[in-house]
């Protein structure tokens, strides 16, 4: 046998087909936050600036952003 091994990886469909592994959900890199993302992270900053007398909390961003998705 060969002292190095050759491995080759194929794509079919590039949907993962199982949830990820607890170790990795707050890794740096599994949690980072995509570029077309980081404007949308701007725009919910932006809501402080716009309205100065906004009090919405990150837990109301989150309820609000399950109630959309169903």
């Amino acid at each position: 046998m060969s002292k190095f091994n050759k491995w080759s990886l194929s794509i079919v469909n590039g949907v993962h087909n199982h949830s990820m592994d607890p170790k990795l959900k707050d890794h740096l890199i599994a949690s980072r936050v995509a570029e077309k993302e980081k404007e949308n992270v701007d725009d919910l900053m932006n809501l402080k600036d716009k309205r100065t007398d906004n009090l919405t909390n990150i837990k109301q961003i989150y309820n609000a952003r399950q109630r959309y998705k169903k």
